[in-house]
């Protein structure tokens, strides 16, 4: 029987998140006890420093599954295998340079920290030295998760992420209690790291049987292929920007403590946009498909639409239920002193919910190789974000660096992608509105509204949350169900019950 890698791919997506979203629940409050608030803040600086350096992937990955993609398409076996090979040295140098970029840096870390104290530099000098070499051996991995992508071959990575999640908590709780601190989680992170990457490689060589071969040096494809990834590479310096420059800039202006609190934040905001982005990816090979097939722009248009209203439904959910029950979450959770977290986190979702539920036009852009401008102006804007949130993280802390940052996602994420989605891509971006907003935001604010009643209701503990949540849940998916989804979305959601209900009844007809 055949598996549809892209349907069970994005279930597992979803379980993925289930997974990780619960193992954070859980494992996070019993992390900050046992490292301190100076500690977990050290942790998280070290992780947003290092990430700059993950900008030397220079947009390698997507390229490889764009490039995998269209060669299947034309059913050219010598063009990938050359492209894999090319893309391995590449990513090897990248490798090279990353490790030396890390050894100026380390150098750095002393004038560049000078709010840490010297055994908290100490403990930052050796989770940077792990962090680096992780960073550098993981370059020429991703080339074999990228060939996966491309032959959308979904379930594995998805059902070994699921795996590592719950085995990193099962093995890093017996070392807190003996004591071990941040140290000891960089290193097994390292190692789980190392362990998926290697069932990745034996995947594309034992089961697709991927041969890895340079036949040839094409100078006019490998400056495609540099010119593509130079303009995903900006939008992954874009993101650098915008997610971990926020913890630096706090980690120099203020101290390990705000970075924590902030860290917090970003946690919760990094959950809701994976939230988003884990079927996304899904549909890039797919877009390149249909724009090697000529796809019109109705026809892009009405993908656009159908994946935005999904992810529309899906969010407002999430979204409204942190801004309504966020802050007794936080209390709960991590305790008050974390209550900076949830204004931060608020502010950082309700600035992305746009850009999340527009991630297919930015595949349509990659499969036209048309995401040059959008990469150039992200960057700028991105430049402007920085700017703005030093004097605001001085005055206002971690909600200042979230005001800036929110800025310019609204500014280019929002404003002006979709002014290129109009005049360039010649996307119907006013139809997109209307449909994606028709019935869904009435629903969601409706929702909310009687969401605020349920809020006020007297109980603080865990168990009052989780009833708030729930009787939440219950109105926000009569209402949706009943206003917001359209005919074709309620088919989707009941033709698996109705197929399950067919396959029971010829069973048991089958069997008398």
């Amino acid at each position: 029987m055949k598996i549809n890698q892209l349907k069970l791919g994005s279930i597992l997506s979803y379980v993925s998140l289930f997974v990780s979203n619960l193992v954070v629940f859980f494992y996070t409050p019993f992390m900050l006890k046992h490292l301190g608030q100076a500690e977990y803040g050290i942790y998280a600086l070290m992780g947003s420093f290092v990430g700059y350096l993950g900008i030397l992937e220079f947009g390698l990955g997507n390229t490889v599954i764009r490039y995998i993609a269209l060669f299947r398409a034309q059913g050219r076996k010598d063009k990938e295998s050359n492209l894999i090979a090319l893309c391995l040295m590449i990513y090897t140098l990248i490798g090279i340079i990353c490790l030396l970029f890390g050894f100026v840096l380390y150098n750095k870390i002393d004038a560049l920290f000078t709010s840490l104290s010297e055994p908290e530099l100490q403990i930052a000098r050796i989770i940077f030295i792990i962090m680096i070499v992780n960073l550098a051996l993981s370059f020429p991995f991703n080339v074999f998760s990228s060939i996966m992508s491309g032959y959308e071959k979904f379930i594995l990575p998805r059902a070994v992420n699921i795996i590592r999640s719950i085995l990193m908590p099962c093995v890093m709780i017996p070392l807190l209690l003996l004591g071990y601190k941040s140290i000891s989680i960089v290193m097994v992170q390292s190692i789980f790291n190392i362990l998926a990457a290697t069932i990745n490689i034996w995947y594309v060589l034992k089961v697709l049987k991927i041969k890895i071969r340079l036949i040839y040096f094409d100078k006019s494809f490998f400056k495609d292929l540099i010119k593509y990834s130079f303009y995903v590479f900006l939008i992954a310096l874009v993101n650098q920007i915008y997610w971990n420059t926020d913890q630096v800039i706090l980690g120099v202006v203020s101290n390990t403590v705000a970075v924590s609190i902030f860290a917090i934040a970003t946690q919760i905001s990094g959950l809701y946009m994976a939230l988003a982005s884990s079927t996304s990816v899904l549909l890039l090979p797919r877009t390149t498909k249909m724009v090697s097939e000529n796809a019109n722009n109705i026809q892009l248009t009405d993908l656009l639409i159908r994946s935005a209203r999904w992810q529309f439904i899906i969010l407002g959910l999430i979204l409204c239920g942190f801004f309504l029950y966020g802050r007794q979450f936080i209390t709960l959770w991590v305790g008050s002193e974390y209550l900076e977290a949830w204004r931060i986190a608020v502010i950082l979702m309700i600035a992305n919910t746009i850009p999340l539920i527009q991630q297919v036009g930015v595949s349509i852009l990659q499969a036209k190789n048309m995401h040059g401008f959008r990469s150039v102006m992200y960057l700028i804007i991105a430049i402007v974000n920085v700017i703005i949130s030093i004097p605001l993280a001085k005055h206002l802390g971690g909600t200042g660096s979230a005001i800036g940052t929110a800025i310019g996602l609204l500014a280019g994420n929002v404003i002006g992608i979709n002014l290129y989605y109009y005049f360039k891509l010649k996307l119907q971006i006013s139809r997109f509105f209307k449909e994606l907003f028709q019935g869904i935001l009435p629903s969601v604010i409706f929702s909310a509204l009687l969401g605020g009643g349920v809020r006020e209701l007297p109980i603080e503990s865990w168990f009052g949350l989780i009833l708030k949540c729930f009787l939440y849940f219950c109105i926000y998916i009569f209402i949706m169900w009943r206003f917001g989804a359209n005919e074709s979305e309620r088919g989707t959601l009941v033709a698996p019950f109705f197929k399950l209900k067919s396959t029971i009844r010829n069973k048991r007809l089958l069997s008398q």
